[in-house]
């Protein structure tokens, strides 16, 4: 275990949670020049363990308390963070996504990230009085985030949005005894939004139409643990829906580790960093390297700085992609094990 140095000042921890660095399927010729200097030395000197068949978001509800069996239950937290009241019901995610045609099979290609408010409402509009006599309720508390509820609890796994993206969704629709039923509730819903007169508006003038809902993170609200968190920092929907659920106050990600390290801070803080999984999800390897290297300049490389001043006391990295998390915790006197050589990120790049 790790210890504090003394008369190290104001006792600050700090987790720097970096979605998307560990990138399934990468090739050497994507990523073997990649150095990232600052993160190299983190892993190498500071107590790393690796976990299999973990994703970011199941390391969250470990961090939360949350028990997961069965989907993560995303969608009633995210409910209640957008302002929505879950109750005791079971609802899924039901994201407005984009399938497109590629050959004979169909990928994900986009979650629709521009609907405007009343777009959003005349689209749940029309799918809730299709649905109303399957008992069937859709829900949109901001345009880009929609959920759906149907009485009962569903004997069925779904696959995360962000686990489906860019990927063709053979072999990630639901599974399990209840999946027949839902995958005919989304292609009904595929149909209805076909035709409607707010993708006819949206095609006309050149932007992606809403052509299916992607249901997924199914549960009921759950119970938390108290956290040592006092911020969540960051734009991740999932991060922030816990901390609210957590009564933890929630704010946005500033340029720089430099920055945010001009207010002093105390106690322990979440950082998100989403720069690079956003990357991923849009099919740009080219942009997730320009993440990378801005987060190992900008963000790494003060937070090593400020554990070797003592400003941080405990700094933690939590790197993962959907199946695999290598997690690094040093402080001042681990950055002195100069003995340990550093490798390249490209070394923790794990086949999804």
């Amino acid at each position: 275990m790790l210890n504090s140095p003394r008369n190290a000042g104001p006792r600050m921890h700090c987790t720097l949670l970096i979605p998307g660095l560990l990138t399934p399927g990468a090739s050497s010729e994507t990523t073997g020049d990649l150095r990232l200097a600052e993160l190299e030395v983190a892993f190498a000197r500071g107590d790393s363990r690796v976990r299999e068949n973990i994703s970011c978001d199941k390391w969250l509800c470990d961090e939360f308390g949350v028990t997961v069996d069965g989907d993560i239950p995303a969608a009633p937290l995210m409910l209640k963070a957008d302002g929505g009241d879950p109750q005791a019901d079971y609802w899924f995610c039901a994201d407005p996504v984009h399938l497109r045609a590629d050959r004979s099979r169909l990928v994900l290609s986009a979650r629709i990230e521009d609907l405007t408010g009343d777009e959003a409402i005349k689209l749940v509009d029309t799918l809730n009085k299709h649905f109303s006599q399957d008992r069937v309720r859709f829900l949109a508390p901001t345009p880009r985030h929609w959920y759906i509820h149907k009485e009962g609890v569903p004997r069925m796994l779904t696959t995360p949005l962000a686990h489906a993206m860019n990927r063709s969704v053979d072999g990630h629709l639901p599974k399990g005894d209840d999946a027949l039923e839902w995958n005919r509730i989304v292609n009904e819903a595929q149909m209805i939004l076909h035709a409607h007169p707010v993708n006819e508006a949206r095609e006309a003038r050149g932007a992606t139409v809403v052509n299916s809902i992607w249901p997924w993170g199914g549960g009921r609200m759950p119970s938390l643990k108290p956290s040592d968190y006092i911020t969540v920092w960051g734009g991740d929907d999932f991060a922030r829906a816990l901390g609210k659920a957590a009564n933890i106050p929630d704010a946005d990600l500033p340029t720089s580790g430099t920055e945010w390290l001009r207010e002093p801070r105390e106690r322990s803080h979440l950082i998100v960093f989403n720069g690079a999984a956003d990357a991923l999800r849009a099919g740009d390897i080219a942009r997730w390297r320009e993440e990378l290297i801005r987060l190992d300049q900008n963000w790494v490389k003060p937070l090593l700085s400020a554990v070797r001043a003592g400003k941080i006391s405990l700094l933690r990295l939590v790197a993962c992609n959907m199946e695999h998390l290598i997690e690094a915790t040093l402080n001042r006197a681990a950055l002195w094990r100069i003995w340990r050589r550093s490798r390249s990120v490209t070394d923790y790049v794990t086949p999804a």
